[in-house]
Formats: structure tokens, sequence, C-alpha cells
């Protein structure tokens, strides 16, 4: 190192920076503290990057006539997101240059601007800086001239701010540090020291009191949006805290609903400062629950949640969307009933008030890349579902929009990610858009979260199928779990975007539909929908036969066979009995399956065209499906009937065992397995006409819902409710069959 700084003194030439950057080496490795076992700062490991830089600084240096003053901050062109941007920054430090050698910007100006830059840098809000002030504001110099510009940029950095800022820079160090230490959470014997850490995080961002807010009042723009930055961070953390605990099989249940009790208080508190000191003017509330009052009835509800272990549990009807701050429908009709309610409403109340806050400092304020900004406008329009309209409870449940939500923005190396939350029922839905530097291309990642079982199965396969003939494009296959899907789509051009949103959408519209097997109800449904459109009477009236009914796809079977019955076309009636009581075959036999598919597609699109539905006619229909719904056999007779030892069903106490064992439910070979039982004990139905036919189908039925239900024993055997069976399970499997 010394050898080259002598060669380049000898050199002597007008390039002043090199013997800079050759001493600036020799000075550094003579203050390099020993250490034998690591790589130096200029190595095989980062020599490349190192030689990039200096070209830049280098490359800057040599368009000016005189000693430049900002040919480091050259450097942090690597901040903006494309070429076009990266120009953009050079030439307003150009412009910068020329103004400070002319005296048009004064030196204390030009190191007050460097200062500024290092401390955004420093504390890692460089990206932030350059999408929301800079490149905005540069589009103003050619009319307000380069002082003005640097003015105003240097007053995002007020002395407050700056203090403000630190102190997130170092909250944030501490959330990363608690984040990588989550299992700890899962532990009772870890637990209460994490514990003690998110609780002293919590006492700085809880905002109690007014103290945040009159800080908030006094920084700048950039102080406020990097503070709710860290907020949103902090409620992904809080979150995750507590589904680590829950998830735990270390706590007993009971345990675990007390600190699950424990930790939903702070939350609330959380939820509560927030928005009372910050986002309470930035909501709309339903008119007869103001912000006062809906915070009390929450508070109200967390107080009367019981400790039974079902309070770990989401209950059947609770629907967050109608119950979210913002929601149309009075509080008092989608109120919580259990404990995980209460943990749902608070999280998406908490995004939903992100959302919000973030909103007021960005929407229309920043400069991104052209594809991820198209991207972000279509995100935000097409994929808003009027959940309510389609889905209307029979208690009176009104409608509600379920919006989607920008809860964030975060910046990796060469990232730009938008962050969305996308609130359904008592799951929900989070997205990323992600723009990549290298490859300057957007992708959508999407996560359904929630007990979706065999429904994300659906979904991934509509998704692999989409992307095959090219209508959607997969990155990979999508990935599930029992509680998530996940999947990536590669987003190109404009069609790509909306073909992704338009998905997104009919996948949200999918996990709100309650039987997995009625896709053919919700293609009619949204046949109607499209006719009539979403504020009609109809759509209402269609939701509510489903409730009635209980049973989705029968609503379309008996609702179809009376459109048709009226209409006198009684061989369709014939058909469609055929076809619904042979659905499996259609998707396992592609020889006769492909057939009957073609005949529903001909009827449907004959009902479309022919059929006049009106509200009078929708009445009648109620009648009948109301009748029907209230002669049908229930579960628990079928049950009884296939449980029982008449029954030339289930004579194999092996099937009980398989369903009703929780070491079996674990086995990775449980539907195959239970599958060949079924096929060994089962008659084999081959044709609709069979008496026994609506049997078979009941038993499958059945057999799939004990299954979700996981009902953990095996004294379970063959009746229900025999007298010698455990009461605590007869409890839970009277529950599972909805007794």
């Amino acid at each position: 190192a010394i050898s080259e700084l002598k060669s380049t003194f000898k050199k002597g030439g007008n390039q002043r920076l090199h013997p800079l950057f050759h001493s600036k080496v020799v000075e550094t490795l003579l203050q390099q503290p020993e250490a034998p076992r690591a790589l130096g700062q200029l190595s095989v490991v980062n020599a490349q990057a190192q030689i990039e830089a200096v070209e830049k600084i280098f490359n800057y240096q040599e368009k000016f006539s005189f000693p430049t003053i900002f040919h480091e901050e050259i450097l942090d062109a690597s901040a903006c997101m494309t070429p076009e941007q990266e120009i953009q920054w050079e030439n307003f430090l150009t412009l910068l240059e020329k103004a400070s050698e002319a005296d048009s910007v004064t030196k204390k100006q030009s190191d007050d601007f460097k200062q500024m830059l290092k401390t955004v840098r420093e504390l890692d809000f460089l990206p932030l800086w350059m999408t929301r002030f800079f490149l905005p504001e540069a589009e103003k110099m050619e009319t307000q001239g380069v002082s003005k510009v640097v003015t105003m940029l240097q007053e995002t950095m007020t002395p407050a701010t700056t203090i403000l800022l630190k102190e997130m820079h170092d909250i944030t160090q501490e959330m990363h540090a608690l984040r990588d230490n989550l299992n700890l959470f899962s532990d009772p014997a870890t637990f209460d020291k994490v514990w003690k850490q998110l609780m002293e995080l919590h006492a700085k961002l809880a905002c109690t009191d007014e103290t945040l807010k009159t800080r908030l009042n006094e920084v700048s723009p950039l102080g406020r949006i990097a503070t709710y930055q860290v907020m949103g961070s902090f409620v992904d953390l809080y979150d995750s805290s507590i589904k680590s605990m829950k998830a735990s099989t270390s706590f007993t249940s009971t345990k675990k609903v007390e600190l699950f009790t424990q930790m939903l208080t702070p939350y609330f508190e959380l939820l509560k400062g927030w928005t009372t000191q910050l986002s309470g003017n930035l909501l709309q509330y339903q008119s007869n629950w103001p912000l006062d009052k809906y915070l009390k009835e929450l508070k109200s509800r967390l107080d009367a949640t019981g400790n039974e272990i079902n309070q770990l549990n989401p209950s059947r009807w609770f629907r967050v969307y109608s119950a979210i701050l913002g929601s149309t429908t009075a509080f008092d009709r989608a109120l919580p009933d259990t404990k995980e309610d209460v943990f749902t409403l608070i999280h998406q109340n908490l995004l939903t008030s992100m959302n919000a806050l973030l909103g007021s400092e960005m929407n229309g304020k920043t400069k991104l890349p052209s594809i991820i900004e198209q991207a972000s406008k279509i995100a935000e329009t097409t994929s808003n579902l009027s959940v309510g309209k389609y889905f209307i409870e029979a208690d009176g449940v009104g409608q509600s929009e379920s919006l989607i939500q920008l809860v964030g923005y975060s910046f990796p190396l060469n990232q730009i990610i938008l962050h969305y939350n996308y609130p359904l029922r008592n799951h929900s839905a989070t997205f990323a858009l992600i723009f990549d530097k290298p490859t300057q291309t957007c992708s959508l990642d999407v996560k359904f979260l929630g007990e979706a079982r065999t429904r994300f199965s659906d979904m991934s396969c509509a998704l692999q199928f989409l992307s095959s003939i090219q209508h959607i494009k997969l990155l990979e296959v999508p990935q599930i779990n029992n509680m998530e899907l996940s999947y990536s789509l590669k987003l190109v051009d404009s069609e790509d975007i909306l073909n992704a949103f338009t998905e997104l959408k009919k996948q949200a519209v999918f996990t709100l539909v309650e039987v997995e097997t009625d896709a053919f109800y919700d293609k009619f449904l949204m046949w109607v929908t499209e006719k009539y459109g979403n504020n009609s009477t109809i759509i209402e009236n269609l939701g509510l036969l489903s409730k009635i009914t209980h049973i989705r796809h029968n609503v379309y079977l008996h609702f179809v066979d009376y459109i048709l019955q009226e209409n006198k076309i009684n061989t369709w009636d014939l058909f469609i009995r055929v076809f619904y009581f042979n659905m499996p075959i259609i998707f396992l036999d592609y020889k006769y399956g492909r057939k009957r598919k073609e005949l529903f597609d001909q009827m449907l699109e004959h009902v479309q065209n022919n059929v006049s539905i009106d509200n009078e006619f929708l009445a009648k229909a109620e009648c009948q499906l109301n009748e029907l719904a209230l002669s049908g056999e229930t579960n628990k007779n079928a049950l009884e009937y296939l449980f029982s030892k008449d029954s030339k069903f289930i004579s194999n106490a092996g099937i009980a065992k398989i369903i009703f064992d929780p070491k079996l439910l674990r086995k990775i070979g449980l539907d195959a397995e239970l599958e060949k039982l079924r096929h060994s004990t089962l008659p084999a139905f081959t044709t609709p006409q069979d008496d026994d036919l609506w049997q078979f189908y009941q038993w499958k039925s059945i057999a799939n819902r004990l299954l979700e239900a996981n009902i953990g024993t095996e004294q379970a055997l063959l009746i229900h409710d025999d007298i010698n069976t455990d009461p605590k399970i007869k409890e839970v499997l009277a529950k599972a069959l909805k007794k």
C-alpha cells in the first residue's frame, strides 16, 4: 500500500483524489488492530465494490475544473432504484457543486447539507428520504432553483427530527434483537425475560399521554414517517410474540389463556393510545359508535371473556371486516366473542391506524419506479371487496367494505417493498409489492393466513393452472401449511398487474366461502352480481339463503332447480341432480367428468340468458329453501346412524380410531390411509339412483368435518353419546357436530 502511494505521488498529474485514496488505505491499515483471522477492509470479499465506488468518485470529480465538495455523496445514488433516478441525483449534485463554487449556495449551506445526508445515511433512512423527499423535490429545480431545493431538503432534518430519528434507530435495533429470539416466548423458562423486553419497547411507543404526540408535531415529516414505520414494525413484533406463545407445546392450555390475557391488555392500551392521540381524526366511525364508545365496548368485551380453553380460538361467526374501525356496520352487530376475536380485532385496528397515519404523510407524495407505482394504484382499487354484499349474515350483520390497507414501506438493500394488509373474516391476507433494483422488476408476494385447510390446496391448484396458461406468472410453486398459503407472482407489465390483483380478489372471495366444494354456487353468484350489481337486495337474499340451508352448494342445487321448474325445463332438473351427486367424479375422472362439466356450462349459460331473477321470485325460493332446511336431517342424526351397530357402512372400529386418535391425525399419510379405509368399508355406489348414495356422501362430509375438528381422544369409538364416554370429550364432540 505504501509503494502504491509513493508511485502515485511520483506520477503527479491533476487527478487530486488518487493520492487521497491511497493515503486513506495506508491510514486505515495503520489503525487496524491485529486480527489474525480477519479479512482486511480491502479484500477479495469487497474489493470489487470498493473499486467501483472509487471509480464513481473519480469520474464525478473529473467533470469539474475546480475541487469538488460532494464527491462522496455521489455514492448515495445507491439509494435510488432506477438508472433515471441515479442520473437525477448526479445532476442535482452537479448543480449544487456549481452553485457552491459561484457562492449562490453558501459554505454553511453545503456543510449543513452534507451533515444532514450523513445523519440520514447512518440511521438507515436514506432510501426513504430519496423516495419521499429528494425525488419529488428534484422535479422543482428548474422552476425554483437548486438553492431553494437544498433549503427545503435541509428542513427535513431539524434538530428535533435528528434526535427522534436516533431514538427510532435504537428502538429498531432492539426490535431486531427481540425478533431474532421470538422462540423465547414459547419457553416457560425465558418468557418473563423477553416479555419484560417487549414491555420496555411498549412503554416507548404506547402513546399513553401526549408526549409522543407533541414530539411528532414538532418534527419534520421525515421524523413522523420514520416513527410510524417503527410503530408498524412493533405491531408485527407484538403479534408474532403472542403467536409464538400460543404455538408453544411447553405451556398448558390453561396457562396459555392466562398469558394470552396478560399480553392482550397492553396490546389494547397500544390501540387506545394510538387512536386517541394520533390517528383518531383520520378515521371514519359508524354514526352511533364514536371512538370513545367503541374503545370502551372493546375493552368491556376483553374483560368479559372467560378463562376457558376455547378462548384461544376464533368464534364461528366473528367477522373482523364488520367490526373494524371504519366499517359501516354498527359495532354491536359484530362484537367479538373470544379472546382470539379480540386479538384479531385489536391487531387489525392497529394496522388500520398505521394505514391512516402513513397515508397522511405518503399518499401522492412519493416518487416510485413506474412499475411498482402502477401496481400500487391497481392494488388499492381492483382488490377492494364488498364482502358484506356477497355474504350477508342471517343474523343481520350489515354490509362492509374490506379495503386494502397500505401499512408500511421498507427498504432492504436494492429493494423497495410496499406492505399491505387485507382484512377478511377471522383470518386475513397480507401481500407485498417488491421492486428489485438489479433486475428492475416487480413481484407480488401474497400470504393468506388462517385455518383454510383443503381450501388452500384448491387455491394453489387454481394458481398453478392459471400460471400454466400464462394468465399469471408464478415464480415458484405455492407453499402451504395448515395456517398459511403463500405465493409469488412476477409483474412485468400492466396486464400482469391487472391479472394478478383480479385473481387475488377472487382468491379472497374464495376464502370467505363457507364450504370448499361450492365453486359452482360462486360462479352463479358472481354472474348475478355482475348482472344486478353489488347493492341489489337479490345479492343479499342469495347470501341469506346460503345461511338458511347451512350448506351452500344445496342453495345452488335447489335454487337453480326451482328456477328450472318455474321455467318448465324439467330435463335440466334430472341433470343437476346427477351432476351434483357425482361431483367428485368430475374432478377425478377426466373421461366422464369432462362431458358433465360441458353440460353444466351449457345449463348455466341457459339460466344466465333466459331467466329473469327478481325479488318476488327470490321470496318464493326463500320460502321453499327455508322449509327444506327445517325438514332436513341434522349432522347429529346422520352420525348416529352411520356409527350405529345396525349400520352396514361403519362396522370397522378402526375408522373411528383414525378419526379420533390425535397421533394418527398427525401422520403424513393420513389422507391416503383414510381414503383406503373408506373404499374398503363403504359399498361401491355406481348409480345415482341408489338409495344409499346420500348416506355415502354424508359420511364423507362428516368424516372430513371431524378430521378438521381435531378431536383428541380414541375413547369415542362408535356412538358419540355412549354413557361411558368422558363428559369433556362428549362436549367437544357435540360442538364439532354442531349439536
